[in-house]
């Protein structure tokens, strides 16, 4: 299948009302407002990894028109890096002053511009956008899906990047 590649505004982009973390909602300040209130931490970390370094290459974000608003788009692979994008380029859209202050300090120090059009995939159809949402978050699906690293083969890769400790076996308890 082949799929069509766009640079959308992030201005055109929607956050899914309709995304299975958090089910249904009644609008994009409500995700937004999950967001923080559920992953706020974890979203505060994307922004400022965003700010710092941009949006990872490997991490697309897949998207389907909107059919309530033609030229926008409803994000349905991405919606917490969106929400982050969303954050730094317009704080105020946090409801949380607290976090608002922070996502106005990721901002203002941001070593790279927030994008104003970002890299999409868009789905031919709900249902080929669903299948890759599960390809991405359901697991190995007998070899289809995204293989998750077990604890060793994380181990593994902090080693080889010097960032963890070798690892060595414990030894035997001697029986008395």
């Amino acid at each position: 299948m082949v799929y069509e590649r766009l640079p959308i505004s992030l201005v055109r982009l929607r956050l899914n009302k309709e995304n299975d973390r958090h089910g249904s909602l009644p609008s994009e300040p409500d995700c937004i407002r999950w967001m923080m209130e559920n992953l706020g931490d974890e979203i505060l970390n994307l922004a400022k990894d965003i700010a710092e370094r941009g949006l990872s290459p490997i991490d697309g974000v897949l998207v389907l028109p909107n059919p309530e608003a033609p030229g926008d788009y409803i994000v349905w692979e991405g919606n917490r890096r969106i929400t982050a994008l969303k954050l730094i380029d317009d704080p105020n859209r946090c409801p949380d002053l607290t976090l608002r202050r922070k996502f106005t300090e990721i901002s203002g120090k941001a070593k790279i511009p927030v994008p104003d059009e970002i890299e999409c995939t868009i789905a031919p159809s709900v249902e080929e956008a669903d299948r890759l949402i599960e390809l991405r978050h359901q697991g190995l699906q007998e070899g289809v899906g995204t293989l998750q690293w077990d604890g060793q083969q994380k181990s593994r890769h902090l080693q080889r990047l010097g960032a963890c400790p070798t690892l060595t076996p414990e030894p035997l308890a001697r029986s008395l």
